[in-house]
């Protein structure tokens, strides 16, 4: 059997299991351990009071980059 997975299921298996509000490096410690990049539509917030994906890249020091940048590196053209 095969299987096609909306993309949904795994943005809701993360809010579900690894919730931004309350492990919010979790990705990054991740990546860092792994060696991995961070991939994300979201800025950063330039210290407003949201703490935004690339504030926590940032202070873990972990690469983050937006899916262009991505798409860009790997020369990947759509």
């Amino acid at each position: 059997m095969k299987f096609l997975i909306d993309a949904n299921i795994l943005i809701s298996g993360y809010k579900v299991f690894y919730p931004m509000d309350v492990h919010v490096s979790y990705w990054n410690v991740k990546a860092l351990k792994e060696g991995y990049s961070v991939v994300t539509y979201e800025i950063s917030a330039n210290g407003g009071k949201k703490i935004k994906i690339p504030d926590v890249c940032s202070h873990f020091d972990v690469s983050c980059m937006t899916i262009n940048e991505v798409l860009r590196e790997l020369q990947i053209t759509v």
